[in-house]
């Protein structure tokens, strides 16, 4: 029997949670807000397009022609804003004053290239010929020159920030094929930075020719008779400027720029580079320097050492003075309680910001050297006779002639072989002989200076016979940071787990032109500090030192802060050093009216006249 069947179970419809609520909200939400987006940018697409249709070529023809042309323009004189070179500013301090119109230091870019600007004359005035044969062929050579223009820009600059030397293709051609891996070698960047740097350059060079692109596409029949005046305008600005300044306008830091003008000069330059290396060649060491009559008064232990970029910036610039200078008079203070005597002067180097090679060579050499292709002749010419430098002449007089060159790279076989051959020390002490395996530092890089100076320290009194010896040091080379820490005895910075640095690692820093000078400043004070200690060392032994700066300091001067560097010569034989005020010296450490007195190639002629007697 059935039961009876109650009536079905009413389903009640679930709630939603507070969960599934939320995530309804938030999914109108999300809906709403990508309606919104779709219809602002469908707004700002409309206006886009609005404001290109308003904006394009065809309608603003004018505008689009100034814009490209100015941005070429500007683009030219790109790679000297990306030189290190002091007081770079992108946009230069308001034109205030006449000569600022003419000539700025700055590295900006508001310039104009008169060749470019005649030829854009020329093109857009011949713009109603746009079929003719001779159109076609200015437009061809507009783009050909800009494109040459351009790449001996990049060359220039490369030249005056790498090498700090104007163009001269007969010097650079070595500079060039030599130097680019001593550069790379040096700058030890990994192989990501060369495929970001090649991806770069191929990047402004695709960007460079699209402008170019764009603006031949750009209809000159429609410029008006504003664009045209301003063009003729422009173009006798530039005729006038190469008129009135047919020198000067060579320069890329003129206002009005000719690179018809820099071509010349850099031909002028080479012709006379190509003389002067005839010249050098032609020259005989042995009837200049013929000291055969000549013997040694008597024989101290003498040390040449050129101090890295060690000028006379440092009286002159009053952002170096007073800290130069009080230094100076401590040390002169401490080494005269000590029983040193000391005479100092500026000396005429034969290079500025670079070429330490150069500078240090002419003064062994006694002949003046400032041009690489003078160096190289005279290193080529006297591989197989040997020329009577100064060491050598030491050497023929019982001296030991030592050569320290303490940085890691090293140079190739051939190389290596020819400079030793060429400066004929008896001994070389390289990196591999300093047993170093701490931090290195600079441009080298190489072990700090207090280190390479406690090991000849070492050296010296060690020595059986009077000692010659020549150091260029390393610590106060570009960039100056970081610098290695101070320690009681140099022995301990062998081991020493610090970090060091070179060029690599620094050059990536944007630096301030005031921390540049600043990092300038500490490093020859550490110079200095670590050259006076060594000096003390030396009490055991007669000894006479000569302190050189081999050129002014790169990217914080300029050529027209001139070449002179400071000289001190100090020895405990206070007659000694008196003698040499016969050369312009003058007693101590400081000079009050810093006047350069001497060139460095008269340092040889110098030495051997204070060292011997004419029998």
């Amino acid at each position: 029997m059935a039961g009876n069947v109650g009536p079905a179970p009413v389903l009640k419809a679930e709630q939603p949670g507070p969960s599934q609520n939320n995530r309804e909200d938030q999914q109108g939400h999300m809906q709403h807000t990508m309606s919104q987006t779709a219809h602002t940018l469908h707004h700002l697409g409309a206006l886009l397009r609005r404001g290109t249709r308003a904006l394009s070529p065809r309608r603003h023809p004018a505008l689009w022609f100034w814009t490209l042309a100015f941005l070429l323009n500007g683009l030219l004189f790109l790679p000297f804003y990306l030189i290190p070179v002091p007081h770079l500013r992108l946009v230069p301090r308001p034109l205030l004053t006449p000569s600022t119109w003419v000539y700025r230091t700055t590295g900006d870019l508001w310039r104009v290239h008169a060749e470019w600007v005649i030829l854009l004359t020329a093109w857009v005035f011949t713009a109603r010929r746009r079929g003719h044969r001779g159109y076609r062929v200015l437009t061809a050579g507009l783009a050909l020159y800009y494109t040459l223009a351009l790449v001996y820009h990049i060359y220039a600059a490369a030249m005056m920030g790498l090498y700090h030397t104007t163009p001269n293709i007969y010097n650079d051609y070595a500079f060039i094929v030599g130097g680019l891996r001593f550069v790379v070698d040096a700058l030890r960047l990994p192989w990501y930075a060369y495929l970001l740097a090649g991806s770069a350059i191929l990047l402004l060079i695709l960007g460079i020719r699209a402008i170019l692109r764009e603006l031949l596409r750009v209809d000159t029949e429609r410029l008006g008779r504003g664009t045209r005046f301003a063009l003729v305008g422009l173009s006798l600005l530039a005729l006038g400027q190469g008129i009135l300044f047919r020198e000067e306008i060579a320069d890329p830091y003129m206002e009005v720029h000719s690179l018809t003008a820099e071509i010349v000069s850099n031909v002028r330059a080479s012709l006379q580079s190509r003389q002067d290396v005839a010249d050098i060649t032609r020259y005989n060491p042995y009837t200049a320097h013929d000291y055969s009559a000549y013997t040694l008064a008597d024989r101290p232990d003498i040390y040449l050492i050129f101090v890295e970029s060690y000028g006379s910036i440092l009286y002159t610039d009053p952002f170096y003075r007073d800290t130069y200078t009080e230094l100076l008079a401590q040390w002169e203070e401490r080494l005269r309680d000590r029983g040193w005597h000391m005479a100092t002067t500026l000396s005429e180097s034969p290079t500025w910001g670079g070429g330490s090679w150069m500078a240090y060579t002419s003064a062994m050499f006694g002949l003046r050297i400032s041009q690489q292709a003078e160096y190289l002749a005279l290193r080529e010419k006297y591989q197989h006779m040997p020329y009577p430098n100064l060491g050598r002449f030491l050497h023929s007089r019982g001296y030991e002639y030592v050569w320290v060159v303490p940085i890691t790279r090293q140079l190739s076989a051939r190389e290596d072989e020819e400079n030793r051959r060429f400066y004929g020390a008896d001994r070389w002490i390289t990196f591999s002989d300093l047993d170093y395996h701490g931090p290195l530092y600079g441009w080298g890089p190489s072990p700090p200076d207090q280190y390479t100076l406690g090991y000849i320290g070492d050296l010296t009194r060690d020595a059986g016979t009077p000692l010659f010896l020549f150091f260029l040091t390393q610590t106060s080379h570009y960039p100056w940071v970081p610098l290695p820490p101070v320690v009681e005895d140099w022995r301990s910075l062998a081991h020493m787990r610090l970090d060091g640095g070179s060029l690599s690692e620094e050059a990536q820093k944007r630096l301030s032109f005031t921390q540049t000078r600043r990092n300038y400043l500490n490093a020859i004070t550490y110079d200095l500090n670590m050259l006076g200690e060594f000096i003390l060392s030396l009490e055991d032994r007669d000894a006479l030192v000569i302190l050189m700066g081999d050129h002014q300091p790169p990217a914080v001067t300029a050529r027209s802060d001139g070449y002179a560097t400071p000289v001190h010569i100090l020895s405990r034989d206070a007659r000694r050093v008196e003698r040499f005020t016969a050369y312009g010296f003058r007693a101590g450490l400081l000079l009050d009216h810093p006047t350069s007195t001497m060139r460095h190639e008269e340092l040889y002629e110098m030495m051997v006249n204070e060292l011997t007697s004419n029998e």
